[in-house]
């Protein structure tokens, strides 16, 4: 077994003292690398020879960039992961990684360089959720390079108690916002049970009082989005599933009023399953829901994909449309705004934060007093901890749910 050894300063035109850690890769050829001092040339010493006995290490004249890595990472997984799923990760990565890492040797990435990564992206004032998707991003890189073979450590991973406020939210990748983990407050990251009362009165009550000849443009156009809005409140759809809700997955008449949660939309406009087993999921409506989505499929434009929520010309909705055209005007013509006159909620899962809130809220509060595990399979959750974590605050004494969901909804919108 080889010691480290010194190379002081001014041998082999060394301008400062050096120590060599000396091993032996797989193949039985020696190799060696500097290090500043003896703690470190040692400690290498000792993790190399584990990788060696184990058959992963890799060498650092051998080892990918962080930026080759990636590419083979995308290219490997480019036929198999949804195409809003590829662009989150590649789009991830190309702004948010490879911008600070991109020529460092996979070997070489240490502890220290995943926080520097994330020094500098808070520099960068990028917010806290972006920064936890680029460590989940650099996370999931590595794991796939460590299984081809091309690294044996996962420094994000190592890096988790330094790094664990970041990374306990849970950053999606399939094009909608995330659930997270962090606490939320009413009215402030989410909508207060009053601001929903007021944006639904505001949404069912006549397009112009009587006697006024001309509706605005703006007005008009974001009634046409009621329904819309309104589901989403009673239903806490991500937005990516309202778009896809079909009027087959709909039961508005009869003693059982529900939908069934089936099909979403994605950012491409294209239909597809649910991700998930516990999104897969029914979800009773109350009977006011139930006619307004009876009241709009009259006037729904057909579509050839069954959807509920279609353009004029049946195609699948986009995102940005329904919250350009709908959902932030709707929040600024019922009064819902910031000081700057802009709607207070920009985006919209902020409605389903709501609705997760109300869910679990106790009755005497305005809310349902579901219990915990009943609600996590309206939201298609399979993880109650998510719910308690963003919304445990909000528990108080729940109670069984003997109250009816028509009840409830009479509560909340008068």
């Amino acid at each position: 077994m080889e010691k480290v050894r010194k190379l002081k300063a001014g041998e082999g035109g060394r301008k400062t003292d050096k120590w060599i850690a000396a091993y032996y890769d797989a193949n039985g050829k020696r190799r060696h690398k500097q290090f500043n001092t003896r703690d470190e040339a040692e400690d290498f010493q000792g993790e190399v020879r584990g990788e060696v006995k184990k058959g992963k290490h890799v060498p650092d004249s051998q080892s990918l960039t962080v930026e080759a890595a990636n590419t083979a990472w995308l290219k490997a997984h480019k036929s198999s992961w949804e195409p809003a799923t590829y662009q989150d990760y590649e789009r991830t990565m190309k702004l948010h990684v490879l911008p600070f890492l991109q020529d460092k040797k996979l070997t070489q990435l240490e502890n220290k360089d995943v926080l520097a990564l994330v020094a500098s992206l808070q520099e960068g004032k990028r917010s806290t959720f972006t920064i936890r998707r680029a460590l989940v991003t650099l996370r999931s890189m590595l794991s796939f390079s460590m299984d081809s073979g091309t690294v044996s450590r996962n420094v994000v991973s190592e890096s988790s108690r330094a790094t664990g406020k970041i990374l306990s939210g849970k950053a999606r990748m399939d094009g909608d916002e995330e659930d997270g983990n962090s606490a939320l407050i009413a009215g402030v990251d989410f909508p207060s049970t009053g601001e929903i009362g007021t944006l639904a009165k505001w949404l069912r009550a006549p397009i112009a009082p009587v006697g006024v000849k001309y509706v605005s443009m703006t007005v008009a156009g974001v009634v046409r989005w009621r329904p819309m809005i309104l589901t989403i409140i009673g239903t806490g759809l991500r937005i990516s599933e309202a778009l896809g809700l079909r009027w087959k997955d709909c039961e508005l008449t009869g003693d059982h009023l529900q939908i069934h949660v089936r099909q979403k939309i994605d950012r491409f406009g294209k239909a597809g399953a649910v991700k998930s087993k516990a999104g897969k999921r029914t979800i009773p409506i109350n009977s006011e829901l139930a006619r307004t989505l009876l009241d709009h499929k009259k006037a729904c434009p057909a579509s050839e994909l069954d959807l509920v929520f279609p353009t004029a010309s049946g195609q699948p909705q986009s995102k940005s449309n329904f919250l350009a055209r709908g959902l932030k005007p709707a929040w600024k013509l019922a009064g819902i705004t910031n000081g700057d006159g802009e709607a207070k909620y920009t985006g919209a899962h902020c409605l389903r934060h709501f609705y997760a809130s109300w869910l679990i809220n106790p009755v005497e509060n305005g809310g349902r007093g579901m219990e915990p595990f009943m609600a996590i399979k309206r939201l298609g959750h399979s993880d109650v901890a998510i719910l308690t974590k963003v919304y445990g605050h909000a528990f108080g004494q729940t109670k069984a749910s003997r109250n009816e969901e028509e009840e409830a909804a009479a509560r909340l919108f008068g």
